[in-house]
């Protein structure tokens, strides 16, 4: 039998993502149908997940970013010795 998966959030039921069909050999044939499976993830949509709640915000934090300078710019160019 064919089989379509939809991942569904878990609480507010909004679609996720729908999968193609996976086809068995019996397709084409009268009589064949297609099973749906509804798999449930995560918790909620970004739509119905409200800022402060623990799920809209990463698990690790991002690190804090830092920029890089080269040693020492050259009068002529815009790319530093580090580069040369």
């Amino acid at each position: 039998m064919c089989i379509r998966i939809t991942e569904i959030y878990a609480v507010c039921k909004c679609t996720y993502y729908i999968h193609g069909v996976d086809p068995c050999q019996s397709v084409g044939h009268h009589g064949h149908h297609i099973q749906s499976k509804t798999v449930l993830v995560g918790y909620a949509c970004t739509r119905h997940t409200p800022s402060d709640h623990p799920s809209a915000r990463p698990l690790i934090p991002s690190p804090p970013r830092i920029g890089i300078l080269p040693d020492s710019l050259d009068t002529n160019s815009s790319v530093g010795s580090f580069y040369q």
